[in-house]
Order: structure tokens, then C-alpha cells, then sequence
């Protein structure tokens, strides 16, 4: 499940951008398979996290099945 939305960051208020209120935009939901995904390991040393990543088709299944989305007027 995904959940997209639109919000100023703290970095914004400090270089002048206008406020906004915090909106979710969209939430996003799909049973996603392993070749949906891109995952970057990393090492037995390496201090990092590993990541994955959605790839289009997992992206393509979540938004044809969309939970929410905000309607722009």
C-alpha cells in the first residue's frame, strides 16, 4: 500500500515557498509479485541499507487499483 501526498518540507518554509496544508493525494494498493521489484543489496561491509524499489508493473497494478484519490475541483 501506498500512500502519495502533498506537503511543503521543513527545508521549504526557510526559502520562502508559500504554505500549503498537508493533502493525501492518493492511496494505492496491489498484491505485488517478486518480479515486481528491483532490490540493491549491499555488502557484508557495507554500513548501508538495503532498498527495493517498484518497478512499472507493480506500479501499473497499483494504480489501476487505486483505494483513494482526491479529486481536484
Amino acid at each position: 500500500m501506498v500512500f502519495v501526498f502533498n506537503s511543503n518540507s521543513q527545508g521549504g518554509m526557510t526559502k520562502g515557498t508559500t504554505p500549503r496544508p498537508f493533502k493525501f493525494v492518493s492511496v494505492l494498493g496491489a498484491q505485488l509479485a517478486k518480479e515486481d521489484w528491483s532490490e540493491s543489496g549491499r555488502s557484508a561491509t557495507s554500513r548501508r541499507t538495503p532498498t527495493a524499489s517498484v518497478l512499472k508493473s507493480g506500479y501499473t497494478k497499483m494504480t489501476k487499483n487505486w483505494i483513494f484519490k482526491h479529486e481536484e475541483s
